[in-house]
């Protein structure tokens, strides 16, 4: 274990965490709070040595623990690092490797995407069964199809859906495909990853989601569709925060009774 690393795992031990059960990551717009769990501790990512860095709009960059009535602890990061932002496949997955020497086994990255299929609708919400890396990471090489197709935790998956229905929310499962931005989906772009069977494009998440993998760790991502592709319009960065965050309260009803 490294320095940096070694400071952070125990920066976030002593703030009173006896060993993770899982961790979930989140995006533009989602603010995870819940009512029903213990919250622990609560820190800024600047006060985490290896944390710190550029934030973006929607993304707090705050830590919460909470811990459920069997006395499990869940890292909850609000905010993550990407790609487009320079950050290296490292650097974006540093909380998966502090939350794993912590004890985590189980990860799951929350997102604001859009939707590929356009039955889809704003404001629903997707959990991967399977997804694609089209982000360059370092070492990890990307055919130009970007095969292959990696199963997530099947598991995890039927967990979560089973959460969402107890909570009277129906999720669908979904093919997510990761790009590297920051630019939106052209038409061309569209049309090429559905004929890949790709139902949901974001520009997050792939990397943490291989980190975890190599790490042996159960994992998912859960996506709210900020927008469907093919209706025209123009999107901007402010709009996809505005949609995930209408949507937070569904996401966080579900994300609470899973860790519950």
């Amino acid at each position: 274990m490294n320095e940096t690393l070694q400071f952070a795992v125990d920066k976030i031990g002593n703030l009173g965490v006896e060993g993770l059960d899982g961790v979930i990551s989140t995006g533009s717009g989602q603010s995870m709070e819940f009512s029903g769990l213990e919250k622990i501790a609560e820190i800024s990512y600047s006060e985490i040595p290896g944390m710190a860095g550029e934030s973006i709009y929607g993304q707090e960059g705050v830590l919460r623990i909470f811990k459920n009535k069997f006395g499990k602890y869940w890292a909850v990061f609000i905010g993550r690092k990407h790609f487009y932002q320079g950050y290296g496949y490292r650097e974006i997955g540093f909380y998966i490797d502090v939350s794993h020497a912590l004890g985590a086994s189980r990860l799951v990255c929350l997102n604001a995407a859009g939707g590929l299929d356009p039955s889809l609708t704003v404001g629903e919400i997707l959990v991967a069964r399977k997804f694609k890396c089209f982000v360059p990471l370092e070492g990890i090489p990307i055919p130009l199809d970007g095969t292959p197709w990696r199963e997530t935790s099947a598991g995890l998956v039927d967990s979560i859906i089973s959460s969402a229905i107890d909570v009277g929310i129906a999720l669908k499962r979904s093919n997510y495909v990761g790009v590297p931005g920051p630019t939106y989906e052209t038409a061309a772009d569209v049309n090429w990853l559905r004929k890949l069977g790709a139902t949901v494009v974001g520009m997050s998440t792939v990397p943490e989601l291989m980190r975890a993998l190599e790490l042996s760790m159960q994992t998912t991502c859960v996506s709210v569709i900020a927008n469907v592709h093919g209706g025209g319009k123009v999107l901007t960065h402010e709009e996809v925060v505005d949609s995930s965050r209408k949507a937070n309260n569904n996401l966080a009803r579900v994300i609470e009774n899973f860790i519950s």
